[in-house]
């Protein structure tokens, strides 16, 4: 079964509500959309029921999963607990780069599921200096850096529980 048809027969199983019981070659799971849509049929779930528990629109849903939207941290944070999955998987965000400080910390904000507001005031620092932090633009004092650890190391943690 192709893609194209995979896609229509998702459209016709949505508006009709049908339970889907057909199988789904591409597994691919490299992608937020497809984690998301994976974890979606794994529960049998539509994306009508998603929709209903999470209070996102169907069109939110569907873009998501066809790659045409980014669900935003708050959207993942609905999703992960209609679909029993860490927002972190959900995300995609094990497979973000950890080769710079300024990744090191995007990463761990996201693994986490802070918005940058969020964390920063969690840091208790500026959100324009963690934005800059995270561009790797500026170097946080030792101060912050100290701070900044326990965050990383928490990420770490979860790293090897989920290997």
């Amino acid at each position: 079964m192709d893609t194209h048809e995979v896609n229509y027969l998702d459209n016709m199983y949505n508006k009709f509500d049908i339970q889907k019981s057909y199988t789904i070659q591409n597994n691919n799971t490299s992608t937020s959309s497809n984690r998301i849509r994976q974890a979606r049929l794994s529960k049998s779930l539509t994306i009508k029921q998603v929709s209903i528990q999470t209070n996102l629109t169907e069109t939110q849903l569907h873009n998501i999963e066809t790659d045409k939207s980014i669900p935003s941290i708050s959207t993942l944070k609905k999703l992960e607990s209609v679909l029993d999955k860490d927002i972190w998987y959900l995300g995609n965000y094990d497979s973000l780069e950890e080769n710079t400080l300024g990744k090191r910390i995007y990463k761990c904000r996201l693994f986490l599921g802070y918005g940058r507001k969020e964390f920063a005031q969690i840091l208790g620092v500026g959100y324009r200096s963690l934005e800059k932090w995270e561009k790797d633009l500026i170097t946080p004092s030792k101060k912050n850096m100290d701070i900044l650890k326990k965050y990383i190391n928490k990420l770490h943690i979860i790293c090897r529980k989920k290997l």
